[in-house]
């Protein structure tokens, strides 16, 4: 599910482990990497975690995998006895960044359509890009911590990822 400012994704996992141990290990990984990029809203209830973003954020790392995210929430939930790892993230900073710049050109340029419509659509431009980078790095910051979560356990298996699923082989 995707929206204009929000990102979702739902992948099925497969592991060896308990579905409990195992999201643990992830979440303890993810709040360590969370706290080093300066998100510190982080709440942790069973097999779901969420995070928002501290306002400052921005000044720290700008090149940092969590600085577009307003606010994300990972699980981990099973559907007919299988595994499944889903999360939502949120750009709703961004957007409002975006549809601030965006009237600039309009007031600042009200003589020059042309240079008002050429800021205008790079402003939305940028934030598109914004958009499909942070969704696509993401995504792969969580494949890459399955691995070392995978990595770290009490098995010795290997991670694949093919197809939009994650698999755990022996």
């Amino acid at each position: 599910m995707s929206k204009f400012y929000k990102y979702a994704n739902i992948t099925q996992i497969f592991i060896n482990e308990d579905i409990d141990y195992f999201s643990n290990l992830f979440f303890e990984t993810v709040k360590k990497r969370l706290t080093e990029s300066y998100v510190f809203h982080i709440k942790q209830v069973e097999r779901e975690l969420e995070f928002k973003g501290s306002i400052f954020r921005f000044v720290w790392n700008a090149w940092d995998v969590f600085n577009p995210i307003t606010k994300g929430k990972i699980r981990f939930l099973t559907i007919d006895e299988e595994p499944f790892i889903k999360f939502e993230i949120n750009f709703t900073e961004a957007l409002i960044i975006a549809s601030l710049f965006s009237i600039i050109p309009i007031f600042a340029f009200a003589f020059e359509p042309t240079i008002s419509l050429i800021i205008f659509a790079a402003i939305w431009f940028l934030y598109l890009l914004n958009y499909l980078v942070a969704s696509i790095r993401f995504k792969g910051y969580i494949a890459k911590t399955m691995i070392e979560v995978r990595q770290a356990s009490d098995y010795d298996n290997q991670l694949e990822i093919s197809n939009n699923q994650l698999v755990i082989n022996n």
